[in-house]
């Protein structure tokens, strides 16, 4: 006999296989999106709906940390290197000015004696006419040390050059970048070949770059063949941290991480810093003539220096004084994370509470197939601003919700209720 389908609860009209259906659609798209560039995309969205951008996310624990850029970044003293100043030598110290060789010399032998382990020079060490004991007597000093970190302009030629040794131990291969790479100033040589660039424990950075670099734009980056090589500032935070090549994540137009828990420097299309830097006028340096006849004890303390050479002589050209004087708080900047503001933390649910509420979700989209056209059409818009408007909600407030699921499992709704063939086939579910 069959069944009367007016003497039985309401149970029995309740549409099963859109729930089944959808419920399956939902905990696919839960189990496929997470980390896709879908979801990525829809969390940027949302963050923009509380936040300017620029933003910077990055993925933690599980979930993200969201930073903003610092409109107003300041130096950080304690993040600063030992700065030894250059200047014009008015008492006569040196043999020479600007100081030969010989000076450089007696300078990097007495930081190593005050305890340096490391050192770096922001002066471009070249000469024309060197006295060829002094080279000596310097690539020697040089060679004491742990590692130094020298200085040299780099330009873009007709006739490409060597990439030095020291360029190239400082250097990360173009697969190690994520990301386009276009963008990056492209360089093929030293604009200063003679310039001294230290030993076998030698790592080189940039002064400066001889490219069409926007004005009051910072590179940090540049490419040099199969190569990137690195700013001189951000080597130095890299040597003076400890952070390993290997452990530096490059992502041109977003940001650059100094291992996995380091500093985060946001970074535009063109590799170049992208927040502004103060001036570094004003920050202490002590003075190489100085260094001389200073006591064992100038620099105790519980670490080491790492001081950084720097030219402050008034006859030294232009580019040269601009880029000492921003030193410091580029440097700073960097080493400090000062940049970006702090983080901003984004969690996932727990899955099961994920699961309860996409089983809620599918069990209100199957509802909506016992309605007509113009309720259900209503339902389904109501349904999907609820959704948007909760996910961005839930990122506000640090949470982020199965909002994508959900909109999957309203997608397939929607799209199951205006197929004719489908929806006769629900209607005598």
């Amino acid at each position: 006999m069959p069944r009367d389908a007016t003497a039985v609860p309401g149970i029995w009209k309740f549409p099963w296989r859109p729930l089944v259906l959808l419920g399956a659609v939902s905990l696919a798209a839960w189990w496929w999106l997470p980390g896709s560039r879908v979801e990525r995309a829809v969390l940027a969205g949302c963050i923009r709906g509380f936040a300017n951008p620029p933003f910077f996310i990055q993925e933690k624990d599980g979930g993200w940390a969201v930073r903003t850029v610092n409109a107003q970044p300041r130096i950080a003293p304690d993040h600063l290197p030992l700065l030894v100043s250059l200047d014009d030598d008015p008492e006569g110290v040196f043999q020479t000015s600007p100081p030969s060789p010989i000076d450089l010399a007696v300078i990097f032998s007495n930081l190593r004696r005050l305890g340096a382990l490391q050192a770096a020079s922001a002066a471009v060490l070249a000469w024309d006419a060197p006295d060829p004991i002094g080279l000596l007597a310097l690539e020697r000093t040089l060679g004491e040390f742990e590692s130094v970190t020298m200085a040299a302009p780099l330009g873009r030629g007709a006739v490409a050059g060597t990439m030095p040794p020291a360029f190239r131990r400082a250097s990360v291969g173009i697969s190690a970048v994520r990301g386009n790479t276009a963008g990056l100033p492209r360089v093929n040589r030293l604009i200063l070949p003679d310039a001294v660039l230290g030993g076998d424990r030698a790592w080189a950075g940039f002064q400066l770059l001889e490219n069409d670099i926007p004005p009051g734009a910072l590179p940090l980056l540049a490419r040099w063949d199969d190569r990137v090589v690195f700013a001189f500032p951000l080597l130095c935070a890299i040597r003076q941290n400890g952070v390993a090549l290997e452990e530096i994540d490059i992502r041109p137009g977003e940001f650059m991480r100094l291992g996995e828990n380091g500093p985060v420097l946001p970074m535009d299309e063109r590799g170049c810093l992208a927040v502004p830097v103060a001036t570094g006028r004003g920050v202490e340096a002590v003075r190489a003539a100085a260094l001389i006849d200073a006591p064992a004890s100038l620099f105790a303390g519980a670490e080491p220096p790492f001081p950084v050479l720097r030219d402050d002589r008034g006859a030294a050209e232009a580019v040269t004084r601009e880029f000492s004087a921003a030193f410091p708080a580029v440097m700073g900047l960097i080493a400090a994370d000062a940049g970006l503001a702090g983080a901003y933390e984004i969690r996932r649910v727990s899955a099961t509470s994920d699961w309860v509420l996409l089983v809620l979700c599918s069990v209100l989209l199957s509802y909506c197939f016992r309605m007509s056209g113009f309720s259900q059409a209503l339902v389904f818009i109501g349904l999907a601003a609820l959704f948007g408007i909760a996910q961005v909600a839930g990122v506000a407030m640090g949470h982020w919700l199965p909002g994508l699921p959900a909109m999957a499992a309203l997608a397939v709704a929607a799209a199951m209720a205006r197929i004719p063939f489908l929806r006769q086939r629900l209607d005598r579910a």
